[in-house]
């Protein structure tokens, strides 16, 4: 996901792919570029190792609810300020908008 206005990347690795050490390099290439270039990057690591600074670590069980959680907590962390942070926190479901 990519939010110019905030300058944030949130990229999701996959446990499939990014267990390669080969692909691990890559990330940490990429991530690394984009910081450089002013970019804030908060990598969602299912299953996977502690890479860079700004993760979240989720299980291949997790629930998309739990995942969306530790997302906006990470960026609570690093001071993002976010409509309605603390209710969907609170939430037992998914919000939706309606198409």
């Amino acid at each position: 996901m990519l939010c110019p206005e905030w300058r944030l990347i949130i990229e999701l690795d996959g446990h499939h792919y990014h267990k390669f050490p080969h692909n691990v390099n890559q990330d940490r290439v990429k991530t690394t570029a984009l910081t450089d270039a002013g970019w804030t990057v908060v990598r969602v690591r299912v299953d996977l190792p502690q890479i860079t600074a700004n993760e979240v670590h989720v299980t291949r069980t997790d629930r998309e609810l739990d995942r969306a959680k530790l997302v906006l907590t990470k960026l609570l962390e690093l001071d993002y300020r976010i409509e309605y942070a603390e209710e969907y926190l609170l939430s037992e479901m998914p919000w939706a908008s309606p198409c």
